[in-house]
């Protein structure tokens, strides 16, 4: 963590975040928003794993992560964000080389970083990308 790579607000006990817990009413709008996402909003990849587009401003776009129960531990490919992550766990838990981080937990991960998450469990996320997502390495 020494190289700030992945700042936040995060809920997970134990963690090196602040803790910010959001009051369940943000959940349940936010899975909401999910649940009535056209079913043309959404690829799955085959893997266990949906993306679920919400919208899009300029290069800034608005994604669901929906992660099945035992979707493979290979799932997400590592890859980098050019203009940074942020992304809230709504359900679930979602861990990569910088932590672990369960309901509640907002992430923030600087410009450029690379990462390879997981989700352990039926797992939510909201993700932002200010300037999209690339492939590190070709599958």
């Amino acid at each position: 963590m020494g190289d700030d790579t992945v700042v936040g607000l995060a809920s997970t006990a134990g963690s090196k975040f602040l803790s910010h817990p959001l009051g369940v009413g943000a959940f349940s709008s936010l899975k909401q928003v999910a649940a009535e996402l056209p079913a043309d909003s959404w690829k799955d990849y085959g893997t266990g794993v949906k993306l679920g587009r919400v919208a899009r401003n300029g290069d800034t776009q608005f994604v669901f992560y929906d992660i099945a129960d035992g979707a493979s531990p290979d799932a997400f490919q590592e890859h980098m964000h050019p203009g940074g992550e942020l992304y809230l766990v709504v359900e679930g838990l979602i861990f990569d080389e910088y932590g672990e981080f369960g309901p509640g937990s907002v992430i923030w991960m600087k410009p450029g970083s690379t990462h390879t998450p997981q989700a352990r469990g039926k797992t939510l996320i909201f993700v932002v990308w200010p300037m999209g997502v690339k492939l590190t390495k070709q599958a």
